[in-house]
């Protein structure tokens, strides 16, 4: 939506609660982290990926990895793999892999 609101009207991202997150809520989203609950660790993991910065990079990880293997997504913890140990690269070629 950020790019159909105009800029005085959007909310400042980084500045969400999820910057902020213990480390006790953090074991609590992975342990929390099953079939029927993937969402909260998601939603969190993807938000510190994008807003957290370099001090939440770690944990944006995890909470994403433990999402897609519960969800059974090989592709997507492939993807995840490659950007998190190259944040700098835009997007990941995947008409290589093994299917």
């Amino acid at each position: 939506m950020g790019l159909c609101v105009p800029e005085k009207f959007r909310r400042n991202e980084s500045s969400k609660v999820y910057r902020k997150l213990s480390n006790e809520r953090y074991k609590v989203l992975l342990d929390e982290c099953t079939d029927d609950n993937v969402i909260p660790a998601f939603k969190v993991g993807r938000s510190l990926w994008y807003w957290g910065g370099e001090e939440d990079s770690e944990k944006a990880y995890n909470l994403l990895k433990k999402a897609y293997t519960v969800l059974q997504r090989e592709k997507l913890l492939h993807i995840l793999e490659i950007h998190y140990n190259n944040r700098d690269i835009r997007w990941v070629d995947m008409t290589g892999y093994p299917k």
